[in-house]
């Protein structure tokens, strides 16, 4: 399906999913991008989600936790047993819902 998207209707999309994702780190949790994603109710087939946080991240619209060391918080993801981090939505993020 995405390989069949003109370049114009895939940045429709990606932006589509970084609002949807935004929405969801605005709700004031701090979650995985794979949390975000289900959050957003975005289907994770269709979602790079962790493309698209990574991205949200260097646009400085979310940012990872801190614990009081200073260190990333993170989470083990259930489904694929990895380490991922907690994220939550910047002031920059919530402007740019508005």
């Amino acid at each position: 399906m995405i390989e069949e998207m003109t370049d114009k209707e895939l940045r429709e999309l990606t932006r589509y999913h970084e609002t949807q994702l935004l929405k969801a780190f605005a709700a004031g949790y701090a979650m995985t991008s794979r949390m975000a994603c289900r959050y957003a109710r975005l289907n994770e087939g269709t979602v790079e989600h962790s493309q698209r946080c990574t991205e949200m991240r260097q646009k400085g619209l979310i940012e990872p936790v801190l614990n009081e060391e200073g260190v990333v918080k993170k989470v083990v993801d259930p489904v694929t047993r990895r380490s991922a981090m907690l994220c939550r939505i910047t002031e920059k993020g919530r402007e740019k819902l508005k």
